[in-house]
This record gives structure tokens, C-alpha cells and sequence, in this order.
């Protein structure tokens, strides 16, 4: 019953609230139309199923399909391979290249110019160390992406605790366990965004919820009791 308190004293809708200043304290007079009672009442029958349901078993909360992922997994891999075969491409070119029958000091003007660079070995070394941190960086990217979005969210028994699972490296997946308390989320489930994002503040990146394709299998629990706090000052 301490979790339900607890998520009720986060939500914004005033009746509902009043529905339980009702309980607590019967004598007191609120002036709240009966149409939102009955509505909130059987929110709060849900809630209080589902918590005491959670006391026995995790809950799994949200859902979706690592399609996405893995396809940009993919593209980062493919990429990479790409950009490091140009590097080795690259390296090959310049150090094979020969200009016969013709020095390169008798080219003169900006031609000339651009031949010696282009032929210098630091200027090689560079053009393959550059196209190689880039390769690298979009494997680094894309790997971290899919890190970070969320396949699966469940609420740990007990109610105090988030279970993380999202994609790895080949079909590996990371699971993270999250302390509720510590959990702050940048925006609702309702609102009109692609990607939902919460924040831990024992991890210095972002989690991401697919609001479009993924599943809320329990949305009063999700709404009323995970996603409740808000971002702020110590995250």
C-alpha cells in the first residue's frame, strides 16, 4: 500500500487524490464531481491488484521487438567494414602509387602542390588513421545506441526495483537492475513523442523507450507508479 501511496502523491489529477484524502479521512467534504470516481476508483482497484500481484512475481511493464535495433546494429557493422576496407584501400593506393617518366618537382603551380602532398607519407598515415576513427566511431555509436534501447522493462518484486533488458553485441542481451527511487523519466507515456527517455543516476546515458512500436502490457502501473518522477535538479 506504501508504493500505491507513494504513486499517488506524484500524480497531478486532483481527483484522484481527493479519492484518497477520501479514504483516509471519510469526514471530510470534498467538492468533486461523482463522473471522475468511478473512472479513478477502478484505477485504483488495478493498482492495487497488480502491486499486490508484484509482492510474488516480477511484472513486465513494456515490450518491443529488437527489429530496429538489430538493423541498426547491422548498418553500423556494415559501415564500419566499409570504412576500414577504404582505409586499407586508401594505404595501398598511395603507397603503390608511382609517377612515371615525371618527378613530381617539375609539376608546378597548384597541381604540384596537391601531388605532394597527396604522396608524402604523413599525409597517408593521416588519411588512414582519420577513415579508421570514423569506422570505429559509428561502430562505437551504433553499438551504444542499441545499449540503451530498451526491449524489455519490468517492475522487480517488491516494487522498489526496474529490470532493464536491451540489446548487445550479435544478438547479446544487457540487462541492468535500477533503483526506482533513483529513476527519473523526461516525459509520459501520453505524450506525443517518438522515444520516452528516462535517466538513472548511477549511468551517465539515457535509456529509451520505443513509444511507437513498443507494448505497455500494464499502463496503470506504468503510469501511476514507474513513471512518476520527473526529471530534475540532481539528475
Amino acid at each position: 500500500m506504501s508504493v500505491l501511496f507513494k504513486s499517488v502523491q506524484g500524480l497531478k489529477n486532483l481527483s484522484f487524490r481527493a479519492l484518497l484524502i477520501k479514504d483516509l479521512f471519510p469526514n471530510t467534504r470534498l467538492h468533486v464531481k461523482r463522473s471522475y470516481f468511478a473512472q479513478e476508483t477502478n484505477t485504483v482497484e488495478i493498482l492495487q491488484k497488480k502491486l499486490a500481484a508484484n509482492k510474488a512475481k516480477n511484472l513486465l511493464i513494456y515490450s518491443c521487438s529488437s527489429g530496429g535495433s538489430i538493423k541498426i546494429n547491422l548498418l553500423g557493422v556494415i559501415g564500419s567494414v566499409i570504412l576500414l576496407g577504404a582505409s586499407y584501400n586508401s594505404w595501398y593506393l598511395f603507397s603503390s602509387l608511382r609517377f612515371r617518366n615525371r618527378k613530381i618537382e617539375e609539376i608546378s603551380g597548384f597541381l604540384g602542390t596537391v601531388m605532394q602532398i597527396i604522396s608524402s607519407e604523413y599525409f597517408k598515415i593521416m588519411l588512414c588513421s582519420t577513415t579508421a576513427i570514423i569506422g570505429l566511431s559509428i561502430l562505437v555509436v551504433t553499438l551504444f545506441f542499441t545499449s540503451r534501447s530498451v526491449n524489455k522493462l519490468y517492475l522487480l518484486k517488491g516494487g522498489n526495483s526496474l529490470g532493464i533488458v536491451t540489446d548487445g553485441v550479435f544478438g547479446r542481451e544487457f540487462k541492468y537492475i535500477l533503483d526506482l527511487g533513483e529513476t527519473s523519466f523526461k516525459s509520459a507515456r501520453k505524450a506525443r513523442i517518438s522515444q520516452v527517455s528516462f535517466k538513472n543516476k548511477n549511468y551517465f546515458s539515457y535509456f529509451l523507450l520505443n513509444n511507437l512500436e513498443g507494448q505497455y502490457h500494464e499502463k496503470e502501473v506504468f503510469d501511476h507508479v514507474i513513471c512518476v518522477n520527473r526529471f530534475d535538479k540532481k539528475f
